[in-house]
């Protein structure tokens, strides 16, 4: 019976992997070949497995000849996050049990826009909150940088400052979000009990905001102004 020393530390045998053995000055040596693979267009070869699978969902396999790997999947590219939304991928410590890696969706949001729980990238702030922007880590259960207004308070959708929590101002079908801080002068202020809000003004003819039809004027000495909320930008 010939028995055969592998010189290398990994070399360990699995069913995945075929050998031999070889005559060398120093003693007979093992060699070990990893399996190839031919995948078809819809098939690829997972991590540490001895045959093609079909692609999954969110996932593209475009088909090849692959060899076996214990540690990374081969002919496969996700379209999509991987259910929780983080790639993944083991290291095999040789001498003990395999330790699986994480690392999760990062995602740059601008001023505006935040990351809701669960989701895949950035979408618009929702009315009565302001989302600042910023970088964000993708998390299942809550939403990466968004921020409610106080009780009471209000914002067009697509804020992204605490400032601009205020009041709602009502002129005919239209609505005018007005400031809690001044951010024009002059402005247009309107005091509610013990506090005073504030709507933008400017020489420009615009809407009072995005959605509105109507215009509100403001006559203030010889020069005339547009009073608006900050869901319009009077200088684009």
């Amino acid at each position: 019976m010939v028995l055969c020393y592998a010189n290398f530390a990994f070399a360990y045998v699995t069913e995945n992997i075929t050998g031999g053995c070889i005559e060398h000055p120093n003693g007979i040596q093992a060699v070990f070949t990893p399996n190839e693979h031919n995948c078809v267009p819809g098939y690829y070869l997972p991590a540490n497995y001895d045959g093609c699978v079909p692609c999954p969902q969110n996932a593209t396999c475009m088909g090849g000849t692959f060899q076996f790997n214990e540690r990374v999947a081969s002919g496969i590219t996700y379209t999509r996050p991987i259910t929780t939304n983080v790639s993944r991928g083991c290291n095999v410590n040789l001498s003990g049990p395999k330790v699986a890696r994480f690392t999760a969706n990062e995602y740059d949001c601008a001023a505006g826009y935040y990351v809701p729980a669960n989701n895949d990238g950035c979408v618009s702030c929702p009315a009565d909150s302001y989302c600042p922007g910023g970088h964000y880590v993708f998390n299942e259960t809550m939403a990466q940088g968004i921020n409610p207004c106080a009780d009471g308070l209000h914002t067009p959708a697509g804020m992204w400052e605490s400032d601009q929590c205020g009041r709602i101002l009502h002129i005919g079908e239209n609505v005018i979000y007005m400031r809690s801080t001044r951010k024009t002068i002059p402005s247009f202020n309107i005091k509610v009990g013990n506090d005073i809000f504030y709507g933008n003004m400017t020489t420009a003819d615009v809407p009072m905001s995005a959605t509105a039809t109507q215009k509100l004027k403001v006559k203030l000495g010889d020069t005339i102004y547009s009073v608006y909320d900050d869901s319009i930008n009077p200088g684009e």
